[in-house]
């Protein structure tokens, strides 16, 4: 616990004392960072024909190397007191005089003292390393023996994600030496030590001399480098076959490994949640390259074939991937998610707060701002020759979202007051750009709820003058006339992150944007309601349908459970009628009932032999809730259980009850007889116990007993349960 504190009271300070060119464990700082950095100047040194050499630098066990001697130096050399230093030396933290013993064979050997290395395990081992090497990443950059690379006028020279260090160098044959000898004074004061064999070099537009070839035995000629899990090529159009062919590779081997193992529908999709799609994501963030499209639909075929075992898929692809309250199963959409991964850029470009080099990189262009090209695709055209391959990549797909899913109007709050060529003022009036250094960008930060603000609350909130009241005026009228949609409707989620983004609000951003592309796509369950409609005869609202797919996965604690409901009402099982498509003799009711259209109504819920059935579940839930609910199919057997009628406590037991009346039936699937009653409360029994099993584990038996009193009084025989209420449990 004292270790857990620490570092979280670190984190007030870390970013101002650790530079941004170290990403690793640092809040707000992530490893892609540095990546798309190093992208930028691969790009940039194949642009300017320099040359360049980026050196992955490898060290030997570098947690383990620590000199706590030196660690205290340089705590105390960042500003911590001595009460501090003493705080993290003491035998709390296990860094004064530890001692530790081996067990070899069973047999523990004598107690040794430790005199190096952050500990294994301890939370604050990350945030001390990150201190012990912002010292030698410091030297590097002050060394002017080190060239770095420029890019848009700054230099850069090193990238650090914890222990895994790249260096920039320009020309080589001076700066290389010059680093290593840095290293190497580094660490006979640190104890880091750097594996010459395993380090590797990316030499762009440049030979090594022979002399440096023979006092470094480095392997020079690499066409590739790997970092942070990615490999680096020589150029940006090299970066698609470089990593995901090979991923390609792994991903179909894995697949097919697992496809020989029997698994249920739902664990199927939890594998490739799990396991599949972390792989790839980390590629859509890390690279911004194109990938073809038939490559997402070859990846959907992978995927659709492993979760349906090969055989031929009873519900749309398209509908599992939608989300579960829409009566989807969450499957990965891989397009999405990409689309997600690499807009993360734009929101980054939005929010002022976020800071990396690579932004740096992006921000300083010849171009306009790059967040007027956001909203003006004819100005975007005329000036990407003008852009970088990264930065124009990203704003391409931008726009295809854009138009794909049609929010053109919506976008035009992002326009910025000061470069909106539709808004003349804003490029004539040097009065707009005080506006814009005091946080009045784009048209948006002036709305609170998708409404304009007051001129005095956006005076106290940016701090303006009374004299800025006509161009308040200017700013209004323009508003009214080109930016508010004529026909309100609710905002795009896809919008409303990027407003969120200049707010400088945080959030889970990619999860939100492959929130938002999803729920603005045109893909939903209602062609599976209309068939419901068309069969049993009624109305259903969306609303009722959605609480319908909704109240499938919270039925029970059990993942097949949830997974059976689902596949109820996405009409999963195969119907007389539908079998009469390929076989004609199959069409009848296998009750022998006379209905030659078996349907999915006709077999759960109209069939005459199947009427006594219901017309008992329905006695036996009045019998253990003590009230009555409706005795409709929608109730009954979609399970679209009205709030009104049943009581909050109630409607976790009704929704098992419910679950396992329709599992009854498809127990006694082709059978002539339906199922009976005793049949169907062995199944709510076989519930039961597994649900019991569950809260024990979770340490939630009140929480139990409580959702089964009203059942448990009925298994018992306890008399009349029309005295009991929700409020007496």
């Amino acid at each position: 616990m004292f270790t857990s504190i620490i570092p979280k009271r670190f984190e007030t300070f870390m970013t101002d004392i650790i530079d941004e060119d170290q990403t690793g464990f640092i809040s707000g700082r992530q490893t892609q960072d540095n990546i798309r950095r190093m992208i930028h100047i691969v790009e940039e040194t194949q642009r300017t024909k320099n040359s360049v050499i980026l050196v992955i630098v490898d060290a030997e066990k570098a947690f383990d190397s620590v000199n706590w001697i030196y660690l205290s130096k340089v705590l105390e050399r960042f500003g911590l007191n001595k009460e501090s230093v003493k705080c993290i030396k003491t035998r709390a933290v296990l860094y004064q005089e530890p001692t530790a013993r081996i067990k070899v064979n069973g047999s523990l050997t004598d107690s040794f003292g430790l005199g190096r290395s952050t500990r294994q395990g301890c939370c604050l081992s990350p945030t001390l390393f990150a201190i012990f090497i912002e010292p030698l990443a410091q030297a590097i950059k002050q060394n002017q023996d080190i060239r770095g690379v420029k890019v848009n006028g700054t230099e850069h020279k090193i990238g650090l994600f914890a222990d895994d260090v790249v260096a920039y160098l320009e020309r080589p044959s001076e700066s290389f030496p010059a680093l290593m000898n840095l290293l190497e004074e580094y660490g006979y004061y640190s104890g880091y030590k750097l594996n010459v064999t395993k380090t590797q070099i990316l030499a762009i537009n440049y030979t090594p001399t022979p002399e440096l070839k023979k006092k470094y035995k480095i392997k020079w000629n690499s066409e590739t480098i790997r970092y942070l899990g990615v490999n680096i090529t020589k150029g940006a159009w090299k970066f698609y076959t470089a990593n995901y062919i090979q991923i390609n590779q792994e991903l179909r081997r894995d697949i097919e490994r697992w496809s020989t193992l029997q698994f249920h529908l739902s664990s199927r999709i939890e594998i490739i949640k799990m396991n599949v799609l972390p792989r790839l994501l980390y590629l859509f963030q890390t690279l911004p390259v194109m990938i073809p499209p038939k490559q997402f639909m070859e990846w959907d075929r992978w995927i659709s074939r492993f979760i349906w075992g090969g055989r031929r898929p009873r519900i749309r692809f398209s509908t599992m991937q939608l989300h579960k309250d829409r009566g989807g199963m969450a499957v990965p959409k891989l397009q999405d998610y990409f689309y997600a991964a690499q807009l993360r850029a734009v929101t980054c470009w939005c929010n002022r707060e976020y800071v990396a080099r690579w932004k740096d990189i992006e921000m300083k262009v010849e171009a306009s701002p790059i967040q007027i090209l956001m909203t003006d695709r004819e100005l975007f055209k005329r000036e990407e020759r003008l852009l970088d391959p990264i930065t124009k990549f990203t704003l391409w797909t931008w726009h295809l979202v854009v138009r794909k899913y049609g929010i053109e109007n919506e976008i035009r709050p992002l326009r910025w007051i000061t470069h909106d060529k539709r808004f003349k003022p804003g490029i004539s009036d040097l009065g707009f750009e005080r506006w814009a250094n005091r946080g009045i960008t784009t048209i948006c930060t002036l709305l609170e709820k998708g409404k304009l603000q007051s001129f005095q609350a956006i005076r106290e909130k940016f701090d303006l003058e009374a004299n800025d009241l006509f161009r308040y005026f200017q700013v209004r009228d323009y508003y009214l006339k080109e930016i508010k949609l004529k026909e309100p409707k609710e905002q795009n989620m896809i919008i409303t992150i990027m407003i969120n983004a200049y707010e400088g609000r945080k959030c889970r951003v990619i999860s939100a944007l492959y929130q938002a592309l999803g729920s603005s796509g045109g893909n939903s369950t209602v062609y599976i309601k209309e068939k419901w409609e068309k069969e049993i005869g009624i109305e259903i609202t969306e609303d009722d349908w959605y609480t319908v797919c909704k109240g499938q996965h919270s039925a029970t604690s059990s993942r097949i459970w949830r997974e059976f409901g689902w596949k109820n009402i996405m009409r999963y099982f195969i119907t007389p009628k539908i079998k009469g498509r390929y076989a004609p003799d199959q069409k009848p009711c296998w009750r022998l009932c006379g209905q030659m259209e078996a349907d999915h109504t006709h077999v759960f819920w109209k069939c005459q032999k199947m009427k006594g059935y219901w017309e008992g579940v329905w006695s036996v839930l009045r019998e253990i809730l003590g009230y009555e609910i409706p005795k409709t199919c929608l109730v009954l057997y979609l399970g679209n259980i009205p709030q009104e009628e049943v009581q909050g406590g109630d409607k976790y037991l009704v929704k098992v009850l419910l679950l396992a009346s329709r599992k009854a039936i498809t127990r006694a699937w082709y059978k002539v007889d339906p199922p009976t009653k005793e049949q169907w409360l062995s199944i709510v029994e076989e519930i039961y116990d597994m649900e019991r099993f569950t809260h024990n584990l979770r340490m939630q038996v009140e929480q139990f007993e409580g959702k089964w009193e009203k059942w448990n009084y009925y298994r018992r025989g306890e008399g009349d349960t029309t005295t009991i209420h929700s409020n007496d449990i």
